[in-house]
């Protein structure tokens, strides 16, 4: 007999900056310590490139955090981008 089991795990909503990576990072890290040692941990950005850069400085914070990436659905070629017509820069911290 095949029995098939559908796992549904709690979701914790929360909100963060996709532009400032600083706060992004320790928004995430208060989250992902409250979590990190009695969960597996899987992160993706599904958002801006400056929320990227964050996940990557977590994992590198927390070493067991796995990075995945996701590949979008859909596109929304139309109106995909316009531009900012600005450059931010921010410090790395150094490892």
């Amino acid at each position: 007999m095949l029995r098939l089991f559908k796992a549904r795990q709690p979701v914790i909503e929360f909100e963060f900056s996709c532009k400032l990576i600083d706060k992004s990072v320790s928004i995430l890290a208060a989250l992902v310590e409250k979590h990190y040692s009695s969960h597996n941990i899987f992160l993706t950005s599904l958002s801006t490139k400056p929320t990227l850069i964050a996940s990557f400085l977590l994992s590198e914070k927390f070493d067991r955090i796995q990075l995945t990436s996701s590949v979008p659905g859909e596109y929304n070629v139309e109106d995909y981008s316009r531009g900012a017509h600005e450059v931010s820069f921010c410090d790395l911290p150094h490892k």
